[in-house]
């Protein structure tokens, strides 16, 4: 630092000093400010109206201060909400991603049991058997003939490679799965 900035620094830091002790010791205390205690208003509810000291002359004297007149003006301000409570618009978009999860949550859980998609799922068509008068389907290691029942579903059709079984409007047809078979040059 160089001789003049460290006068003028040392020139700041005592009329600072000397503006503090002349606020001190001079001028005296500080005036006490008495206020009133009002009732905390509660939460996400409008705060009481102020009132202008110059609408209530009888508490309180006239201001001195004509720009103030301005306040008189203006609007009271509006209902006061909790900062900390999530905004209508926040609530609607936190309730789309729960539904939003929630019908992820059911496709990943898989068909529902009792229905169509869970029947076909738990149950495999090994063989069929269709002659004159006679038909038969085994599933699960089960002989069933028409008509018979399973978890529910009635078995209504049987062809050679393909049993139909019904609930009610549901319709759910079981085939036999066909073996995989690999070529020579695999």
């Amino acid at each position: 630092m160089t001789r003049n900035k460290k006068t003028i620094y040392l020139a700041l830091v005592v009329l600072a000093g000397g503006g503090f002790l002349i606020d001190r010791l001079f001028l005296g205390e500080p005036a006490s400010a008495d206020a009133e205690e009002t009732p905390s208003a509660p939460p996400n509810r409008a705060k009481p109206r102020r009132t202008h000291p110059s609408r209530t002359p009888e508490t309180s004297p006239q201001v001195a201060d004509r720009s103030l007149s301005w306040l008189e003006r203006l609007s009271d301000p509006p209902l006061v909400r909790n900062v900390f409570s999530p905004s209508s618009s926040m609530l609607r978009h936190y309730q789309k991603l729960r539904q939003e999860a929630k019908l992820k949550e059911e496709e990943d859980a898989g068909p529902q049991p009792g229905s169509p998609e869970a029947f076909e799922a738990s149950h495999v068509l090994q063989a069929t058997f269709v002659s004159e008068g006679t038909r038969l389907a085994v599933v699960d290691g089960k002989v069933l003939r028409l008509g018979r029942v399973l978890d529910g579903y009635r078995l209504s059709g049987i062809d050679s490679q393909q049993a139909t079984f019904r609930r009610g409007r549901d319709r759910v047809t079981l085939s036999i799965p066909m073996p995989v078979t690999f070529d020579e040059g695999d």
